[in-house]
């Protein structure tokens, strides 16, 4: 019998194949990390990888419909912490990114200018420190 090869898995399919390898890899990193050793079944981690599908769907659709409803079709980090605002140790791992991205971001902006005098040409960063996806590219999928 043979297996079927990643070129026969669609894009959802093989999007789902990484979740599912993921959550095997942490659970297996988490099991063997506790002070009693714990393992991990094919049943748990499918589960698992099946919980955190649903809610990355969830997560994506959220921030789509914040983008829209403040008519944009980009979603940026505005959008990103809205969608942890309830989830305060998240919410505060999103806004040190932001910060740290954001101090980055214009150290470069300003290395960029020094450059630019000397006739450099260094790429320049989005304004958006957590970066943007445009909502239409991937809808097209």
């Amino acid at each position: 019998m043979a297996f079927p090869t990643l070129d026969s898995f669609n894009e959802t399919d093989k999007l789902k194949l990484t979740v599912l390898c993921d959550v095997r890899k942490i659970c297996q990193e988490v099991g063997s990390g506790l002070t009693t050793k714990v393992s991990f079944n094919k049943q748990s981690f499918e589960l698992i990888a099946e919980m955190v599908w649903h809610k990355i769907q969830d997560y994506g659709s959220d921030l789509e419909h914040f983008a829209r409803h403040a008519k944009r079709t980009t979603v940026n980090g505005d959008d990103v912490k809205l969608l942890v605002r309830k989830n305060e140790s998240l919410r505060e791992r999103i806004l040190k990114m932001t910060e740290d991205l954001s101090s980055a971001s214009s150290s470069k902006k300003r290395k960029k200018d020094r450059d630019s005098d000397a006739g450099s040409d260094v790429g320049q960063l989005e304004d958006n420190p957590i970066g943007n996806f445009d909502i239409d590219d991937i809808l097209d999928d």
